[in-house]
This record gives structure tokens, C-alpha cells and sequence, in this order.
């Protein structure tokens, strides 16, 4: 009996420190919460070893909402209720800080905000710390960005926060059709672009049909109730409470984004934003996993790119901007911690596969070391060493080169 109930609270322990993935505060707002400045984890390198490169892909920072509509979706219902005295207290003081927010944001969709530029220049610098200082004074440095402003903004930026640092660096930045490949394969202005099909879905599932069984309409209708005064004012100014909802958190989820001051944090109990957030994640999943095919060419860059670096012994660093369904992609693709686990469940996905670990300005680094015999590499995900899931680590936390270019190899053979 005591052996069943020690399994039993073992089970439950578990149980508890899976759902505490993605319980941790801002991380329930998936791919929009914001970066958490970690250093760069010191790790001891092995004996005779030295950085000869550093392979980096960085998704942009910080950023205003894609569309006017990501805003006005969410603020006309409220404005209109507003002008019917159909709000409850709290109602108005959402609507009154939508209002504002918007007007923060107005004509500034997709950029980068000034957030997003001084979380590039902070990672820079988190970067240059990590390596040697004699590191840098023989790097060539090299950076390319997807043809997104936002992008190309955190590129400006990362130089600058190199620079700062040294202004002596050799760095080169070019935005190109010809190196798409590097940043974002799937846009249709790369020059190389291929047509790929997604794969089905596991679960024969969809972002809006994951919504729907996680937020009821009912549900949707409670937490409007929050909102205006009434079930009659909720119908009158809401088409779809369901959807209304989702945009409401996909909007508060950006806040952050742009300012402190105005964060709606007392709509939504954290149950409602789990919920919320296991629709997006799978979301995530559909757009990058599903989709990983289209993100082969930025494997196949990387692959080249070592190996044209330890061919020519020059000390390189190789920085690439893009996107968070880029990033996941080929995180999916190379197995890192849990992300390449596609469980039997739809309901176990968010235990496994988790969009929140590409948060804003999430970044990828490849540090290469080698010792003129052999090349070992550390991978580091948002300045924390990570794994490769089911390659054989050595000397602690490092893997040989030969197994990850095989990995690459085998991901890139596949139809």
C-alpha cells in the first residue's frame, strides 16, 4: 500500500510539473511573451577545444500587431456598447485602455517597437560575452534578414549592440531574394522558392475546431458577461463570442509588446488563458510543425555554412533573422528538448510541444568548437544551453558535429 501511494504522489508530482510548462506567468501568452534576458549559460569547454564559429537564427523582437484589424476587432464592439451604456465598470476601463492602446499603435502595424530594438542590442551584447574576446577580433561577422521590416530592424539593431561592444567588429548586413533561403525559404519573393504541401494534421484537428473544444460559446459568453452589462448586450455587439474572445487574447497577449502601462491583465482567470493558449499552441504547431517541409532550405544553409566554416578556419559568425514559424520549424525538425514529440493525444500536445519557447527575439545559437581533430557543438537556445533529443552528448553538454550533420542529413533526405 505504501509503494502505491509513493507512485501515486510520484504520478501526481509529475503531473503537476508538466502543467507547470506552460502555468508559468506570461509564458500563456505562447509566442508573445516576452524575452527573459537570460545570459548566455557559462559551460566549461572541454581541453584543447576553441570557438572557431557561432551559426545564429533569431526571430525579430518585440512588435505592433500585423493588421489595424487585430485592433479595431476588438475596440468597435466595445466602443459601440460604449456609446449605448451597455459596459460594465470593468468594460470601461477596458475599452478605455483599448482606445488608448490603439492609438499607441495606430499606423505601426508589423513593426518593430522600441521594446523589440533594445531587446536585439541586449542579446547582442549577451552574445558578445559569450565568447572570448579574442574570438571577436578575428570573427567575420555576416547577417541577413527576411524581407519583414521587423526583421530587418532586429538585424540593425543586433549590429548595433555588436558594435557597441567593439566598434572594431567586422560586420556585414544584407537583406537579399538570393538568401532567403537563410531567413524565411517559404516567402515567394526567394529566388529558390519551392511550393511544398503541409502534412495532415495527427488529430484530423484545425486552429479554429482546437478553439472551439476548449472555449465553448457558453464560456465565451461568461467571460463577456465581465464586459457588458447583459446577455442581450453581449448578442446586440458580439457576431461570434468565441471568436471575439480569442481576439481579445490574442490582443492582450501583444500588449506587453508596446507598453506596461495599459496591460489588461483582469479579464481572463488563468484557466481561461490555459485554454486559450492550448488553442494557439496547436495553432503553432499546424504553421510551423506541419509545415516544417517549406523550412528544409534553412537546415540545408546552416549545414553548408558549417561546413564551409571549418573547411576555411576562419572565425565566423553567421546571424540570420526571422520568424517564430521558422524557428519552431526547424527546432521540430532537430528535435530540441521536447519540441520534435508528437504525442498519440491532441490534449497531451501543450504537456510536449510549446510555442512559448520562441518568445520574442527567441534565438537559436550553434556555438562550434573544435580541437583539430575533431568538431564538437553547443547548442543554445535563449541564452540556455538545450538538447538534441536522441543524440548522445559529450564532455556534458556538447555534441559531435558528425552527429548533428548526420541528423541534418537524414532531416533533409526525407520526402
Amino acid at each position: 500500500m505504501k509503494k502505491a501511494i509513493l507512485a501515486v504522489l510520484a504520478l501526481l508530482s509529475v503531473t503537476a510539473a508538466m502543467a507547470q510548462v506552460y502555468l508559468e506567468p506570461g509564458q500563456l501568452y505562447g509566442v508573445y511573451h516576452m524575452y527573459n534576458f537570460s545570459p548566455f549559460e557559462k559551460v566549461k569547454v572541454p581541453s584543447g577545444y576553441k570557438l572557431l564559429s557561432i551559426n545564429h537564427y533569431g526571430r525579430h523582437g518585440a512588435r505592433y500587431q500585423d493588421s489595424e484589424d487585430a485592433y479595431v476587432r476588438v475596440l468597435a464592439p466595445l466602443a459601440d456598447a460604449h456609446a449605448r451604456n451597455a459596459l460594465t465598470p470593468l468594460g470601461e476601463s477596458v475599452f478605455n485602455r483599448t482606445e488608448e492602446f490603439f492609438e499607441l499603435c495606430r499606423n505601426h502595424y508589423g513593426e518593430l517597437t522600441r521594446k523589440g530594438w533594445d531587446q536585439a542590442i541586449t542579446i547582442a551584447g549577451n552574445l558578445y560575452r559569450a565568447a572570448p574576446h579574442s574570438f571577436w577580433k578575428k570573427a567575420r561577422i555576416t547577417a541577413t534578414s527576411s524581407f519583414s521590416k521587423r526583421c530587418m530592424m532586429t538585424m540593425a539593431a543586433f549590429c548595433t549592440g555588436l558594435a557597441s561592444k567593439d566598434p572594431g567588429l567586422d560586420i556585414y548586413a544584407c537583406t537579399s531574394r538570393t538568401l532567403l533561403d537563410a531567413t524565411n525559404p517559404g516567402d515567394e519573393a526567394n529566388v529558390n522558392y519551392v511550393a511544398t504541401t503541409p502534412l495532415p494534421s495527427p488529430w484530423d484537428a484545425s486552429y479554429s475546431s482546437v478553439l472551439k473544444s476548449e472555449v465553448s460559446r457558453e464560456d465565451a459568453v461568461s467571460i463577456l458577461l465581465r464586459l457588458f452589462k447583459d446577455r442581450d448586450a453581449v448578442m446586440n455587439h458580439v457576431k461570434s463570442p468565441v471568436n471575439y474572445c480569442s481576439a481579445l487574447y490574442n490582443m492582450i497577449a501583444g500588449m506587453g509588446c508596446v507598453s506596461d502601462d495599459l496591460l489588461i491583465d483582469d479579464v481572463f482567470t488563468e484557466e481561461e488563458l490555459v485554454r486559450f493558449y492550448k488553442a494557439i499552441n496547436y495553432g503553432f504547431f499546424e504553421w510551423s510543425a506541419l509545415k516544417a517541409q517549406s523550412c528544409k532550405p534553412l537546415l540545408a544553409t546552416i549545414l553548408n555554412e558549417a561546413t564551409a566554416d571549418m573547411a576555411s578556419g576562419q572565425k565566423t559568425v553567421r546571424l540570420k533573422f526571422g520568424h517564430d514559424v521558422n524557428l519552431l520549424a526547424i527546432m521540430h525538425m532537430m528535435q530540441v528538448e521536447e519540441l520534435g514529440i508528437v504525442p498519440e493525444r491532441l490534449q497531451d500536445l501543450s504537456e510536449t510541444w510549446h510555442c512559448w519557447m520562441t518568445p520574442m527575439a527567441a534565438n537559436l545559437e550553434l556555438f562550434f568548437y573544435g580541437n583539430g581533430k575533431s568538431i564538437l557543438v553547443l547548442p543554445y537556445l535563449n541564452g540556455e544551453a538545450v538538447t538534441f533529443s536522441g543524440l548522445e552528448q559529450v564532455h556534458g553538454p556538447f555534441y559531435r558535429w558528425e552527429d548533428v550533420g548526420s541528423r541534418i542529413r537524414e532531416i533533409l533526405r526525407r520526402s
